[in-house]
């Protein structure tokens, strides 16, 4: 049963078998994301989301770089080393375009104040 539900995936092309282990699958997977952003720029309606087994897999380098290739992020410009909700810590590149974005929604929330302290930065 799974193997044909499988094979009508493949055939269908939803599903996709990569060689070359776990690099290799998600640069597979950031290649096909790119091609189908690329394909479908003239649409504003078109989405594509991507999912990951964890955070660590989404802050992953191969999404990255081609969501940079097609003007979607900025070039890193700093590195912050912070920490994750589940005590993990990582090193985070946020560029300006993410901040600005991050700022502007936090503005636009009822109130519409935001308050920056040096000590935090």
């Amino acid at each position: 049963m799974a193997a044909e539900a499988l094979a009508v995936k493949q055939e269908n092309g939803t599903a996709r078998i990569v060689p070359g282990g776990y690099v290799k699958a998600v640069e597979h997977v950031a290649a096909l994301w790119k091609g189908r952003t690329k394909a479908n720029a003239h649409d504003p309606s078109f989405t594509l989301t991507l999912n990951a087994p964890t955070s660590s897999d989404a802050r992953g380098t191969a999404i990255r770089e081609q969501r940079r290739d097609v003007g979607q992020i900025d070039p890193d410009l700093v590195r912050v080393n912070t920490q994750g909700q589940n005590g993990i810590r990582f090193e985070l590149a946020p560029t300006i375009r993410c901040c600005l974005n991050h700022l502007s929604s936090w503005l636009n929330q009822p109130g519409g104040e935001v308050s920056v302290s040096r000590d935090r930065w």
